[in-house]
């Protein structure tokens, strides 16, 4: 190493400019991957962040979506929500609770719903990983979250046994 490039380390390290700059850069965590150990328990739905959430509850893999819209605003408010969970092995059970199933075999689902002030679940139960990806509200990209405390999920998220 060069004497400049120590003399470089060594200012950054006495002045706290190197630490500085990449606290700086520091993006959230967004999970991409995640054990289903780390997603059990159900989110606090009526303080939740408009999106996509999804947990493990009693053996079921369960996904809402959450409008944040106001406790009892007019059931006109309402919003289309859209969402695709793929397994690597068969849905075995699936309860829809208003959402509809658009497409996807026996291994998958493609399915929407319309959002009021009330969430919307939808359970299904599977042994094998899942992946959960194109959440969309009325056509935009929307927020995936995971587990009780609402972890931000990437654009698409693995679940499994990791």
């Amino acid at each position: 190493m060069s004497r400049f490039a120590l003399l470089f380390a060594a200012f950054g390290l006495v002045t706290g400019v190197i630490p500085a700059r990449a606290a700086a850069e520091e993006k959230p965590e967004r999970l991409v991957k995640v054990g289903r150990q780390r997603i059990v328990g159900t989110p606090v739905m009526s303080t939740a962040p408009r999106g996509i959430h999804v947990w493990l509850e009693d053996g079921w893999y369960c996904v809402g979506a959450v409008t944040a819209l106001p406790v009892g605003s007019k059931q006109k408010l309402r919003r289309t929500f859209s969402v695709a969970v793929r397994s690597t092995k068969k849905i075995d059970e699936a309860s829809f609770d208003g959402w509809k199933k658009q497409s996807g075999g026996s291994d998958g689902i493609v399915a929407t719903v319309q959002v009021g002030p009330d969430p919307k679940i939808m359970k299904f139960k599977t042994e094998g990983e899942v992946m959960v990806s194109n959440a969309t509200a009325e056509g935009e990209p929307v927020q995936i979250y995971l587990g009780p405390l609402g972890k931000t999920g990437g654009p698409i998220v693995r679940i499994g046994r990791f």
